[in-house]
């Protein structure tokens, strides 16, 4: 039994460290409707993919429109907004504007 324990605390230290893109990602986005009012409060859906790491997460904005995202798989896919869905590549740090297919009433 012994043996057996020292053997998988032995084996535990040859484990592979975590990639980098494991690592939390984040950007900033302003969100505008379509008459150009900032997006204020409204729910946003990130939907982000990569190998077996794809994914939902919901944010809101805040009152001047901004949102931070934050991810931790590959890359981002689409954002999910008030029934529309908008395709996005966002980068780690990155500082994105996106214009909503409403105008301010509509949302």
């Amino acid at each position: 039994m012994a043996i057996l324990i020292v053997a998988m605390c032995s084996l535990s230290s040859f484990s592979t460290p975590a990639s980098s893109d494991s690592k939390e990602k984040s950007c900033t986005v302003k969100i505008t409707t379509k008459d150009g009012y900032a997006a204020k409060y409204i729910t946003v859906s990130l939907e982000t993919g990569g190998f077996l790491e794809g994914g939902f997460k919901d944010f809101r904005t805040d009152e001047n429109g901004y949102v931070v995202l934050t991810w931790v798989s590959k890359y981002t896919k689409y954002l999910y907004i008030k029934g529309d869905k908008y395709p996005v590549e966002y980068e780690d740090g990155g500082n994105y504007s996106l214009t909503l297919k409403k105008k301010y009433s509509e949302i």
